[in-house]
């Protein structure tokens, strides 16, 4: 897949494709969007959203949550604050999210199938496996608490609007969530 997806890139550029998509890369809409990483929503968010390119910094990682507040996705949260000027964020999580419906004894026992233990080793005197790989379970409520990690982190301005939404990952349809 790799290399066709080396190949389409070559007749992108040879094609000029790229003209269409020329912005400075700063956010004309001074929003960031933080989502799943799940493929349904990779044009379909967008276009549920009519975001058309160069408006909105989109942040994808598996669940669309936040695991620690200095993690790489709370990192890319106050790089857009402070050097890309966002002023709103919008949490969207989805349905369906494989994230979220994830057991970490089960991701425990597939890693150990793959690498050799003295490496699952090496990575437990960093990080519980199974706790760090485990789902969130309920949808509304890892929105709410993702919601409430950015409101209260000790360097998110109280200036900053922070939001929660449910997509549909099958119409694309918009639930806010609200606590």
């Amino acid at each position: 897949m790799i290399d066709q997806l080396i190949k389409n890139n070559q007749a992108f550029v040879a094609g000029k494709d790229y003209e269409k998509h020329i912005t400075d890369g700063l956010p004309s809409g001074k929003t960031l969007v933080l989502t799943c990483m799940d493929t349904r929503l990779s044009v379909m968010l967008p276009e549920a959203l009519g975001i058309k390119n160069g408006e909105v910094k989109i942040v994808k990682v598996a669940g669309g949550v936040i695991l620690d507040d200095y993690d790489a996705v709370m990192r890319s949260i106050l790089v857009g604050i402070y050097e890309l000027g966002i002023e709103e964020i919008m949490v969207i999580h989805h349905t369906d999210c494989g994230a979220g419906k994830m057991n970490g004894h089960h991701m425990e026992q597939l890693i150990s199938q793959r690498i050799p233990k003295e490496k699952v080793a090496l990575a437990e005197q960093h990080v519980d496996i199974s706790t760090w790989l485990n789902g969130f379970g309920d949808t509304e409520q890892s929105v709410e608490a993702t919601v409430a990690r950015i409101k209260n982190h000790p360097l998110v301005p109280d200036d900053i609007i922070v939001r929660g939404f449910i997509i549909d990952s099958v119409t694309g349809a918009l639930e806010e969530i609200k606590k």
